[in-house]
């Protein structure tokens, strides 16, 4: 799913160094996307939970956001002088749809990537209407694109941030840890 996050920020969403970006969490596809926005230059605000502001600062949010203790939409809008975010990364869908609809930039392109809050999407229509706002869905991109991601990535030096290693045997812990709420990808190795 990482390599669908890079074709469509970049690809069609055309990320530039003037703009910013909302990344919704520390998972392993919210990280990914940090690593793209900040490889394009722009400005990224983070969301997580207390326990990895720090984390996630060090991988190089430009700002983070404590969901838990600040009001994510009102401190996006303070953050942006009240333009809202050029590009919202929409991990949790369902009704999440239209939170990010609020935090968006008139003109905003959001990419809706995950239902972590259910598949039946909504939203407010006004901020859809009146912001002009573009929905992506997550989708296949074409081999040229993914080319040209791994090579920036390569020659960046980009590597997926990852949480833990688990042996095959240990699949379910590793599923507990990351239903837990893991900072990046979970590996399980099958061979050694």
């Amino acid at each position: 799913m990482d390599r669908f996050i890079g074709i469509l920020t970049v690809e069609r969403g055309n990320i530039q160094p003037e703009e910013t970006v909302l990344i919704e969490g520390t998972g392993g596809v919210a990280l990914a996307g940090l690593q793209i926005a900040s490889l394009r230059g722009a400005t990224t605000i983070l969301t997580t939970s207390s326990g990895k502001l720090e984390a996630a600062s060090m991988l190089g949010a430009t700002h983070v956001i404590d969901r838990q203790t600040q009001d994510v939409a009102e401190t996006v809008l303070q953050l942006t002088a009240g333009k809202g975010v050029d590009h919202v990364l929409e991990i949790a869908g369902g009704a999440h749809l239209g939170k990010a609809a609020t935090m968006s930039a008139v003109g905003g392109k959001i990419y809706l990537i995950g239902a972590l809050e259910g598949f039946d999407v909504s939203s407010p229509l006004e901020p859809l209407i009146f912001k002009d706002l573009t929905i992506y869905g997550i989708g296949t991109g074409h081999r040229h694109a993914l080319q040209r991601l791994i090579s920036a990535c390569d020659s960046k030096g980009i590597a997926p941030v990852i949480d833990r290693c688990y042996p095959m045997a240990s699949l379910m812990e590793a599923l507990e840890h990351l239903q837990s709420g893991a900072m990046g990808k979970i590996v399980i190795t099958v061979a050694d």
